[in-house]
């Protein structure tokens, strides 16, 4: 079984919501876990920047969702990360970050979390699944095993002509070997105490190596130039819009994807109630 992570607030939610459609379409008996929460930033000139989590509507759309979807195999736990966050993040170098929201750092905390879930992947909410990834996804994690030094996948995109640099967007962790090697508490570390641009990404980056994803699990260039059907479209960088912050246009650019928008309209006219596995 899949456990999948997704981080967000209430507007993050739609983009959340286009995934967790595509994803259980497409695969299933799926554990997923969505961690947000209410937050108010206190920024440098004394005033305060408000970050909803997502609400309740919200949580029984998605309920409803997996319902349809998947009834008898899937789930989906909602959790307040507010605690954790003030415990691990707050007051650290990176919190007045304009680059990144407070939801970015929480896949970090997920070793904490989780303590039971031996294996994770992350998602952003960004993020389309286009098909079939259960087997990759065990694949790749038994190739974590094997592996002396690696605790898990992360994509990479070429940014810069001398490097290639992690997109913690889509990742796959082994989190009982992240754990023992305490992956996530050195990145946890380099978040409170070193700048940087992108500091979920780059803190972990520097906590611990990770292998390399394949293009087709975070395809991020223009849609017209694909060669092949990618497995999950990360509508970052060059690929875009993103579908939460407008929708209208992101399905008529994409209307091989107007079946998503379709079906979470359908299931939001429907009468279920969600059951626990």
């Amino acid at each position: 079984m899949m456990n999948v992570l997704y981080c967000g607030d209430n507007v993050g939610w739609f983009g959340m919501e286009a995934s967790i459609f595509s994803l259980l379409t497409h695969n299933k008996e799926v554990n997923i876990y969505v961690f947000s929460m209410d937050y108010d930033r206190e920024l440098p000139d004394g005033g305060i920047e408000h970050f909803t989590g997502i609400v309740e509507w919200q949580k029984d759309k998605l309920r409803k969702i997996v319902q349809y979807l998947d009834p008898k195999r899937s789930k989906i736990t909602f959790i307040d990360t507010l605690e954790y966050y003030n415990q691990y993040f707050l007051h650290g170098c990176n919190e007045n970050d304009g680059h990144s929201s407070p939801y970015a750092p929480l896949r970090l905390i997920a070793d904490i979390v989780l303590p039971t879930v031996p294996h994770l992947l992350y998602l952003d909410c960004d993020t389309i699944i286009q098909g079939d990834i259960e087997g990759t996804y065990k694949e790749f994690l038994n190739k974590l095993n094997d592996s002396k030094d690696n605790t898990a996948y992360a994509a990479r995109v070429l940014e810069f002509s001398d490097r290639k640099e992690m997109v913690a967007g889509v990742l796959l962790i082994d989190l009982n070997k992240a754990r023992r090697v305490k992956l996530f508490e050195k990145a946890r570390y380099n978040i409170t105490h070193n700048f940087y641009m992108w500091y979920d990404q780059s803190a972990l980056e520097e906590a611990g190596k990770c292998l390399d994803l394949p293009e087709t699990f975070n395809y991020m260039n223009e849609y017209e130039y694909r060669s092949y059907t990618p497995l999950i479209l990360h509508f970052a960088d060059r690929l875009a819009p993103k579908v939460y912050f407008e929708r209208e246009v992101f399905f008529k650019k994409f209307p091989h994807l107007e079946y998503i928008r379709t079906g979470c309209d359908l299931v939001g006219s429907l009468e279920l109630k969600y059951k626990e596995v």
